[in-house]
């Protein structure tokens, strides 16, 4: 009859209508899974190891665990104190006999005029108006040790004065060269031994200060009492790059 054939048209389009929905909501519709895997999370670069190059025992810890660091900034001090004590005090050797060694050579005539190098310059100014003023008064000691002897000449010629004072006279002004000539000498030795031994102070020095090689999260810190001798090549900590990719790995 007419009523069956309609209810099973009816059925047919409605079975029809429900697969059409069912593949369009598969090529559409997300699908969420979950899969349970062993594994974790590390960064793509390599975590950089902080390691002390020299032996000593830990006098300072500038950076707590987790925090971030930047590149270069201090994170463990390993005997720096003394080490750094003795850096500067060769420095300020070096530039005090640099800039000693030029007036003299000012005082004794072996140079026109009174110049310092540039690298005294730069590094200690304070150094090179001092030994300015040490130079005018030694000039004008000097100048007055000449205009008595030339006076003591000319009262030595007119017989009113005698030869041995004279000769004292001379004698004053030959003992202030050679004084000088003996002080250039040591001052060149002071200088050349500081020169040959400050390279490697200077070096010892920035290994006694440990830095962090990049920007990132200090982890895994083995030390945390004061006092503590770390060897050399012993690792202290490390530092987790910054701004990297994360890559997980699974079993």
């Amino acid at each position: 009859s007419p009523r069956k054939i309609n209810k099973a048209n009816t059925l047919y389009f409605t079975i029809i209508a429900s697969v059409i929905v069912f593949i369009v909501w598969g090529f559409i519709a997300k699908i969420d899974r979950s899969v349970t895997a062993v594994g974790k999370v590390i960064p793509e670069s390599k975590i950089q190891t902080i390691e002390s190059i020299i032996s000593g025992k830990l006098e300072v810890i500038h950076v707590e665990e987790g925090a971030f660091v930047e590149k270069g900034q201090p994170l463990f001090s390993i005997d720096a104190i003394e080490i750094i004590a003795e850096r500067d005090k060769t420095e300020n050797t070096y530039y005090l006999a640099m800039a000693r060694l030029a007036r003299l050579k000012a005082e004794a005539g072996l140079i026109e005029e009174l110049i310092f190098s540039e690298e005294l310059h730069n590094n200690r100014p304070d150094l090179i108006e001092r030994e300015k003023q040490i130079f005018l008064i030694n000039m004008s000691e000097k100048e007055i040790v000449e205009r008595q002897l030339a006076m003591s000449q000319e009262l030595f010629d007119q017989g009113a004065e005698s030869e041995a004072s004279l000769l004292t006279k001379k004698q004053n002004l030959l003992q202030r060269k050679n004084a000088i000539l003996e002080s250039l000498s040591q001052t060149e030795d002071l200088l050349i031994d500081t020169k040959a031994s400050l390279p490697g102070k200077r070096i010892r020095a920035e290994q006694a200060v440990l830095k962090s090689p990049v920007n990132g999260v200090l982890t895994n810190i083995n030390f945390f009492t004061i006092g503590s001798i770390v060897e050399a090549g012993q690792q202290v900590a490390e530092v987790v790059p910054n701004d990297e990719k994360l890559i997980i790995e699974t079993k």
